[in-house]
């Protein structure tokens, strides 16, 4: 036979907080309990927190909470899908079914956490190992504009969101030629050369400029901040006839130094040369490019080139 022992403790113990209702449910600071066990005010759990205050009709438990599952491994841990609302939409719907975790709301987003990184090949300022399988995926916010690159695998971009594929940093922004950091076309009008030395062509004209990237006073386009990854630059030579034969290479320099034949052209006797080419080439954030000519014939004269340089992906 049931007994209710609680008038018992009531009245040996003093607990004159805490009622029993016919129905079965338990009250701490109730007379009315709704549920097994109502509790009106705050309350603790655990021997860590031992003359701590709750909050105010809040709780403080020691250890971990589990929702759907009775061995949870961290502070919070919930077995199933979860999902946040804040209410702003009406009727509220159930989560997707191939969604672990979602958010509702109509004027509220997610933040991923404001990261300082340094490189986009150090896993550092986060913890634990950027080896580990565990790491890969990892989202972050960048807020270091002045993040340094040592790949062109993992372009620096600025602040912004990046994840972590296992070895390095990539960041989320795609690029293509409406929102490539560098896209340009300048051509220039006729000029010597010069035999047996290269020479920087000095361009007049832009065809167009979306950024203002190319320095028409020195013929050089230096790699914006967010300009670092690969380019694709296209040159047109055209030298004009001449009495002898003709032949010319149109290159890339970067920081100065010889990089790659973007065209090279050969014409015979009264002929001139038309030539053209495409070439891929990476760049790094600071690399300044200028575009030269190098005749091996004595006597040409360049009447056109042309270039036209954009970024394809960073």
């Amino acid at each position: 036979m049931k007994k209710n022992i609680f008038p018992l403790l009531i009245a040996v113990f003093g607990f004159s907080n805490l009622a029993c209702a016919q129905t079965g449910n338990v009250g701490i600071g109730t007379d009315t309990p709704s549920s097994k066990l109502s509790v009106s005010g705050n309350h603790s759990v655990g021997s860590g927190y031992t003359g701590v205050a709750a909050p105010a009709n809040g709780a403080i438990i020691e250890g971990n909470v589990g929702i759907g599952t009775s061995s949870p491994n961290t502070k919070l841990d919930v077995n199933g899908q979860t999902k946040i609302s804040d209410g702003t939409i009406t009727p509220a719907t159930a989560p997707a079914a191939g969604s672990l975790v979602e958010l509702e709301s109509t004027n509220k987003g997610l933040r991923m956490p404001q990261i300082a990184l340094t490189n986009t090949t150090t896993w550092a300022p986060l913890q634990g190992l950027g080896t580990a399988l565990s790491s890969r995926g990892m989202s972050v916010y960048n807020t270091n504009t002045a993040i340094a690159s040592s790949s062109t695998t993992y372009p620096a971009n600025g602040v912004g969101e990046y994840y972590w594929d296992g070895t390095g940093w990539v960041n989320k922004s795609s690029t293509g030629a409406q929102n490539a950091e560098v896209l340009f076309s300048v051509r220039g009008p006729n000029q010597a050369a010069v035999d047996g030395s290269y020479v920087i062509y000095n361009f007049t004209i832009k065809n167009y400029d979306k950024n203002n990237n190319f320095n028409l006073a020195t013929d050089t386009f230096t790699v914006p901040p967010k300009g670092a990854g690969f380019y694709q630059i296209n040159g047109l030579l055209v030298t004009t006839a001449e009495t002898t034969t003709q032949g010319g290479y149109l290159s890339l320099f970067v920081n100065g130094i010889f990089s790659r034949y973007i065209t090279i052209g050969n014409a015979g006797v009264g002929a001139g040369i038309a030539a053209s080419g495409t070439i891929a080439v990476p760049l790094a954030v600071n690399d300044t490019v200028s575009i030269r000519y190098l005749a091996n014939t004595a006597g040409q004269t360049i009447s056109n080139i042309t270039v036209d340089i954009y970024q394809l992906s960073k």
